[in-house]
């Protein structure tokens, strides 16, 4: 057999490979042709609808969160519910930017202190003081959170030195064994109260209103539990020691629901002076909402404006009702100067506020102190994500009724990530005040900031950027 092949048959064998090559090349590219000629004639060359164009237009024309909704409500036939609020709702403080202090004003050496506490009720007869102006938000154990969630708040918020909220389920002992500030909150409809349960908060919140869900009370697959609760008289009794509903029986009737401000003086007095404030969601309706409140009597007003987070909401609540947060901020704010009541009551803001430029830019609007839920949450499940291996939502390590995922959060690992959280965004929010010229985070003001386009100047009151003229100061606290 012959095994060299000669010169001329090398030459041969690589020109006959050559060739085989270019017919192959020459192959796929007259397929490439036709496949895009057939491409752009099906899909230049015909109407939409009758091509997969269309596809193309219907997620451009309708986002793929609202394809999948709409596709949850065809199979259930029934309001579907979405979690941690709306998609399309955000705390509108993306086009607010801040002044650094260069020469016309000076920055703060680095190293000095910056006054980070916050009083909430400063003229209640027990002001609650907080080191930090950030405040855990309101979420109701065995309504949405489990024990062990609601635990690592707490011990956050200690290690913080800031405040916790009990949530819609009201009282709970073993939180508020572990929380130094307690921040309890009744229903704006509860037929009483539990005098021990009010005795044992650093402050009452009467919840009338939220940003996720407007008015209407848990809607979505945890009304069968809700209901089963207020039937026992957990939430309008305050939920007592374990939850077991124990302290339903030792209860102090309420006034009716539209005597707001005999209730707030009812709490008051149950709670020995601790600071009583509503929670509502801003609407244009706002000024009407605080005159109400104002004449109640109330200590504190939180605002959870559209985009704020829940367990459960139906989507319709979350993305049409309310006004956003940087647009209700500097109405309250003017309102309260208006009515003389700005010293007096406390503004609290919430609602899609996640990091410490949001944190800055409220509180430069006017607010007092911040509420945060979903941050709060993401930071409660980071040690739990970091350590499965497959994707699971972040709620169903927290949100009760999980028990082969909720038993992974472990109380002292979520409650160190959450504290660790809350330290970052304060050592950022000193060094933006230093960067301001300023010694306290309550001395930032509008002039602080602009506004980089004419709507969000519109909404806010804050000039626009590059207009002269300037106040340098238009809040009075």
């Amino acid at each position: 057999m012959k095994l060299i092949l000669t010169s001329w048959e090398m030459v041969l064998a690589v020109v006959f490979l050559l060739g085989d090559v270019a017919v192959i090349v020459l192959a796929v590219y007259l397929f490439t042709i036709r496949f895009v000629q057939s491409a752009i004639r099906a899909f230049l060359g015909r109407p939409t609808w009758t091509t997969m164009s269309e596809f193309y237009f219907t997620l451009y024309s309708t986002p793929i969160p609202s394809l999948i909704e709409l596709s949850l409500r065809t199979q259930v036939g029934k309001p579907i519910s979405r979690i941690l609020g709306s998609p399309w709702r955000h705390a509108g403080l993306t086009d607010l930017s801040f002044s650094p202090a260069q020469v016309a004003r000076r920055p703060l050496a680095e190293g000095t202190r910056v006054d980070t506490a916050t009083t909430i009720g400063p003229l209640a007869a027990k002001p609650l003081t907080l080191a930090i102006p950030i405040l855990l938000s309101a979420m109701g154990y065995n309504i949405a959170l489990t024990k062990e969630a609601k635990l690592a708040l707490a011990h956050a918020a200690t290690a913080a030195g800031t405040a916790t909220n009990s949530g819609e389920s009201g009282f709970f002992q073993p939180e508020r064994d572990a929380a130094s500030h307690y921040i309890v909150q009744v229903k704006a409809d509860a037929p009483s109260f539990d005098p021990v349960a009010i005795g044992g908060a650093d402050a009452v919140e009467i919840h009338l209103g939220q940003g996720a869900q407007a008015t209407v009370s848990y809607p979505g697959p945890r009304t069968d539990l809700h209901n089963r609760q207020l039937a026992a008289g957990q939430l309008p009794g305050l939920l007592a020691g374990d939850g077991s509903g124990e302290g339903a029986e030792r209860v102090v009737p309420a006034p009716p629901t539209e005597d707001l401000a005999g209730r707030v003086r009812l709490l008051r007095q149950l709670s020995g002076g601790a600071p009583v404030g509503v929670k509502i969601l801003p609407s244009d309706l706002l000024e009407e909402d605080l005159a109400a409140v104002v004449a109640a009597g109330v200590d504190y007003v939180a605002l959870d404006g559209a985009g704020a987070g829940t367990a459960h909401t139906v989507p319709v609540l979350a993305d049409a009702f309310g006004i956003d947060i940087a647009t209700a901020v500097p109405r309250a704010v003017a309102f309260l100067q208006g009515m003389g009541a700005r010293r007096r009551v406390t503004l609290i803001a919430a609602g899609g506020l996640r990091d410490p430029a949001d944190f800055l830019k409220v509180m430069a609007l006017g607010a007092d102190a911040v509420y945060i839920g979903t941050a709060a949450v993401m930071a409660l499940a980071h040690p739990c994500i970091q350590k499965t291996s497959l994707y699971i939502p972040p709620s169903k390590f927290l949100w009760s009724g999980f028990p082969a995922t909720n038993r992974r959060l472990r109380v002292d690992a979520s409650a160190q990530a959450v504290a660790n959280f809350l330290e970052a965004c304060r050592q950022e929010m000193v060094l933006a005040a230093r960067a301001l010229g300023l010694s306290s985070l309550h001395a930032l003001t509008p002039a602080h900031l602009c506004a980089l386009n004419p709507e969000t100047s519109r909404a806010t009151g804050v000039p626009l950027v590059r207009e002269p003229g300037r106040p340098t100061e238009v809040i009075v606290r």
